[in-house]
């Protein structure tokens, strides 16, 4: 680039094109890209707007034909509901007062109310 014969034919390609010629050529460049811009983050926002439609369509039409099963649980615990909904070994809860007679003569106790009392067991031991 330091060559004189260099320097000439630079000299030369930039006296032929006027200056107003290379800013309009810019220009037009610069706003055709803009506008290309423009419509590729266009479409793509409306195809993920599409998407994102036809995904919670589909979601919604699953979800509207799939079965639910209802049962009446007003008033029972949760643990109570799910051994009912478990098609294994039924399980029978124990009132406080079952609890007690399957220890008769030792001294047990219930700590508590409701659901949240607590079953307490001593054991017999030897005094010295």
């Amino acid at each position: 680039m330091n060559d004189p014969d260099c320097r000439e034919l630079w000299r030369d390609a930039l006296n032929d094109v006027t200056p107003d010629a290379i800013v309009d050529s810019t220009l037009a460049s610069t706003l055709a890209h803009a506008r290309r811009v423009r419509r590729t983050r266009s479409a793509f926002r409306l195809a993920a707007s599409a998407t994102v439609l036809i995904v919670a369509g589909a979601l919604g039409i699953v979800l509207s034909h799939a079965p639910i099963k209802r049962t009446s649980t007003e008033g029972a615990s949760p643990a109570l509901t799910q051994a009912e909904e478990s098609k294994g070994v039924p399980v029978h809860y124990l009132t406080d007062e079952e609890l007690l007679a399957r220890f008769p003569g030792q001294p047990v106790g219930l700590v508590g109310s409701g659901s949240s009392s607590q079953f307490i067991g001593f054991t017999n031991t030897p005094e010295e």
